[in-house]
């Protein structure tokens, strides 16, 4: 019998760990989940973590997040009146910056070989209300869609259809670009409100004197007063769904007991087929517990040992 080498054997595990696909190599959450069947977590104004604190939503960079687990981006986005570049960042007047810079970094990272099978969904907040000529247009979003290149994932629905991401992340797909205000379906710039729902209500665990609504887009994806209403896709998928939990102190908000207390009450509200959230949108990520919370939803725990469900206050706010 002809007998291999030790170097042999272990040659042929290396070049079978190295050629592993995506489904294969365990740090691979993505591949065998659509989009609306994972669970991650996405910051709120992403692109607001400069200086002023008043005016910030965010402590660390795109980058920083994306290391820390964030696997989705909210960015506030306008037209710019500079020459040398098409979109504009603007949330308070501290957080007024050219935000390329910050979206080649976070693009570079995503090419890095260890990140080869992490998704990522992006938000953009096109502009103010209609009519302020803000918005970025044809020009403004070729020049964000540019940056992204060929890591855009090139179809609307059918990763939410049928379709497991692994066949995305297989040609190079991992971006979910999405926006507020017109789709340029070429560009593979999509309609959020086509794609994902969101909750509108008063959460149980704002910490606020009075709580409120949190007034956030897709703005044309509210029906009042049932709460969680969007627009299903074309045809007729289950949408992305996505929990606003940015209210009150970060610390307080991002607890994860309360953060599954909100995942519950989004469930039992019967829309979406009971459905927990596949997104945890929040301010200062970095404060709380909010991956632990995503870890929960992650592993359908919720409820359970280790994932308690908490309500109003039955927690130190401090």
């Amino acid at each position: 019998m002809l007998q291999l080498s030790p170097f042999i054997i272990l040659f042929s595990a290396m070049v079978a760990v190295a050629s592993a696909g995506c489904g294969d190599g365990g740090n691979d959450y993505f591949c065998q989940k659509r989009l609306n069947q994972i669970h991650i977590v996405m910051t709120h104004n992403s692109l607001s973590h400069k200086l002023w604190k008043g005016s910030r939503n965010q402590n660390h960079d795109l980058v920083q997040q994306f290391k820390d687990g964030v696997r989705g981006f909210n960015f506030d986005l306008y037209a710019s009146d500079r020459s040398d570049t098409k979109i504009w960042h603007k949330h308070g007047g501290v957080q007024s910056y050219d935000p390329t810079d910050q979206i080649e970094k976070l693009v570079k990272e995503l090419e890095k070989e260890e990140n080869q099978y992490e998704v990522i969904v992006i938000q953009v907040q096109n502009g103010k209300s209609p009519g302020d000529n803000e918005r970025i247009e044809a020009k403004g979003v070729e020049y964000l869609t540019d940056l992204f290149g060929t890591l855009l994932i090139k179809s609307k629905s059918k990763y939410l259809k049928n379709t497991f991401l692994k066949h995305a992340i297989e040609k190079g797909e991992r971006v979910y670009l999405t926006t507020d205000h017109d789709e340029v379906y070429s560009k593979q710039f999509y309609e959020s409100a086509d794609v994902i729902g969101e909750n509108e209500w008063k959460w149980n665990n704002c910490r606020r004197t009075l709580e409120r609504h949190r007034d956030e887009m897709p703005i044309d994806c509210r029906a009042y007063p049932s709460n969680i209403q969007c627009k299903r896709t074309t045809d007729g998928d289950d949408p992305i769904l996505l929990m606003n939990n940015f209210c009150g102190r970060p610390k307080f908000a991002n607890r994860k007991c309360g953060v599954l207390n909100n995942a519950q009450r989004f469930k039992d509200s019967g829309n979406f087929s009971n459905r927990y959230p596949n997104i945890l949108m929040v301010d200062y990520y970095d404060a709380g517990e909010i991956f632990d919370a995503q870890d929960c939803l992650r592993s359908n725990a919720v409820g359970g040992d280790g994932c308690k469900v908490c309500g109003k206050f039955e927690w130190d706010p401090s």
